[in-house]
């Protein structure tokens, strides 16, 4: 499922964000994200391209 502002997960999804092979996961913390009430319970990264 993409991650959308706009769209309410149920309690309880997780989310992890997969990046193109060219490109790294830059995340803090636990690379797997919780939707609690609505609210993701963490930044779910961003792909950074590999130097």
């Amino acid at each position: 499922l993409p991650i959308a502002e706009d769209v309410r997960y149920p309690h309880g999804t997780q989310a992890m964000l997969h990046c193109p092979p060219d490109h790294y996961l830059e995340v803090k913390g636990n690379y797997w994200k919780m939707c609690v009430n609505g609210v993701w319970n963490g930044s779910l990264g961003e792909c950074k391209p590999l130097a």
